[in-house]
């Protein structure tokens, strides 16, 4: 029986009085941990609550519309209080859309020029 590393044989009885053979955590053994800040996902898989730009999203949710904006979920949740982001519901699940956020960002380069102006 081949039993991987940081595990341990032991025997236990079956109903029919038989000795069957397992593998168990062997508390001995450290767990191995990665090396602080390497990543233990796949090449190529990313948080969903961390888009790029060129994500082909049309919907996003509030946390992803956050980073996208890097903005606070809570700021999120006032801009659209407020009405300046809009958003659309699917079930129980909001979801701000590419042109929302897209348009926001218009509005906030308009204010800005506004500002601006002598």
């Amino acid at each position: 029986m081949n039993i991987p590393k940081g595990r341990r044989p032991v025997r236990q009885a079956d109903d029919g009085g038989a000795v069957v053979r397992a593998a168990v955590p062997d508390p001995s053994v450290a767990l191995a941990r990665p090396p602080a800040g390497s990543s233990t996902a796949m090449p190529g898989a990313e948080h969903p609550a961390q888009p790029t730009i060129d994500t082909p999203k049309l919907l996003y949710s509030i946390p992803e519309a956050a980073a996208l904006l890097s903005l606070s979920r809570a700021h999120i949740y006032r801009l659209l209080e407020r009405g300046d982001l809009v958003s659309v519901r699917s079930g129980r699940s909001r979801r701000v859309s590419r042109s929302a956020l897209e348009a926001y960002i218009v509005h906030l380069e308009r204010e800005a020029g506004n500002e601006c102006a002598p």
